[in-house]
C-alpha cells in the first residue's frame, strides 16, 4: 500500500481467538480498539467481530477472574483515503450502539472507556488521534488503580 511491511501473511490473528489463548492463571489486561481497523468492511463484519469477541470474552471471564477488560469507544478523525467505508460521524455513532448493545450482557466486567468526546473537543484530523498520549495516560491512570 505505501511501501512498508506491517504484517506478514498469516500473523494477524482475531481478536476473539487471541483472548481464547489467554491462560486461566495470571493477571492480564485486554485493551480492544478497532475502530479504524474495520472501517474499511462493510458494518456486519463489525457486528459479526463484536459477537465473536463477547463470545471469546464471556469464555474467558469463566476460566480466568483476575482479567481487566477495557473497550475503546471511536474516535473522530476527518481525514479519510479512496475506497474507504467512513461515514464520518454516523459511522462512529452506530459502532458506539454495536458495542454497547452486544457487550450489554458483560457491561459490568468490561471497561467502556469513551475516547469521542476528547477528539471532539481535539478536533482530531488523523487516523491515529493527535491526543493519543492523554488517551493512554488517562487509561493507564485509571487501569493502575483497578489492578
Amino acid at each position: 500500500m505505501n511501501g512498508f511491511k506491517i504484517a506478514e501473511i498469516g500473523s494477524l490473528n482475531a481478536a476473539s481467538v487471541e483472548i481464547d489463548k489467554i491462560p486461566s492463571k495470571g493477571r492480564y489486561l485486554v485493551f480492544l480498539n478497532h475502530y479504524f481497523h474495520i472501517t474499511t468492511a462493510h458494518i456486519s463484519s463489525i457486528d459479526y467481530k463484536y459477537r465473536a469477541i463477547r463470545d471469546a470474552l464471556v469464555r474467558l471471564f469463566q476460566r480466568n477472574f483476575n482479567v481487566l477488560v477495557v473497550m475503546q469507544s471511536p474516535h473522530t478523525s476527518q481525514v479519510g483515503w479512496p475506497k474507504h467505508y467512513e461515514a464520518g460521524d454516523m459511522l462512529g455513532h452506530e459502532i458506539m450502539r454495536l458495542q454497547k448493545e452486544i457487550f450489554h450482557e458483560i457491561r459490568h466486567k468490561v471497561i467502556y472507556f469513551n475516547t469521542w468526546d476528547l477528539t471532539v473537543a481535539t478536533a482530531n484530523m488523523n487516523f491515529h488521534p493527535e491526543a493519543a498520549h492523554q488517551i493512554l495516560t488517562t487509561l493507564l491512570g485509571f487501569v493502575s488503580r483497578k489492578f
